[in-house]
């Protein structure tokens, strides 16, 4: 928390820092103008995770990452086509509940489709926590509503 408002006004121009070069963000805005198809990937991983570690025949982590992958896959590239907060918020969720779904269906995941779903579920929540808060940044610095 920046409280400027107690310093004085020499304190102040000696803790100004100078304006960060453009080049140097470059990586970051690349990797935000690349970051739906991220999150398709993981979608997508999600969708074939059944197969790839032979959880296929067990119903409910089958149902949960065929349902949660395609919804993400589906968010990922809506939000790149139509760009909002809300599809970073859908897809935060969607992480949330599929982080959560080990335990909250404790019986009916093997280990392999447990391990799976906390560590994708895990990489959407702070993936899209990340996407959130870059852009409430953006907005904060565009000088518009700093709500998310």
């Amino acid at each position: 928390m920046d409280f400027h408002f107690l310093r004085s006004s020499a304190q102040h121009k000696l803790r100004a820092s100078p304006p960060v070069p453009s080049h140097l963000l470059v990586p970051d805005q690349e990797l935000a103008a690349n970051q739906d198809y991220v999150l398709a990937g993981l979608g997508f991983w999600m969708v074939v995770s059944p197969w790839l570690f032979q959880f296929s025949n067990s119903f409910a982590p089958r149902w949960t990452a065929l349902i949660v992958g395609a919804l993400v896959v589906l968010m990922a590239f809506e939000n790149k086509l139509w760009p909002s907060r809300y599809g970073q918020w859908a897809t935060l969720a969607l992480g949330l509940l599929l982080f959560c779904s080990p335990f909250l269906l404790a019986g009916y995941h093997p280990p392999q489709a447990a391990a799976n779903a906390v560590t994708i579920g895990a990489a959407l929540v702070g993936w899209s926590g990340w996407s959130l808060a870059r852009q409430h940044d953006e907005r904060v610095a565009a000088g518009l509503s700093s709500r998310l």
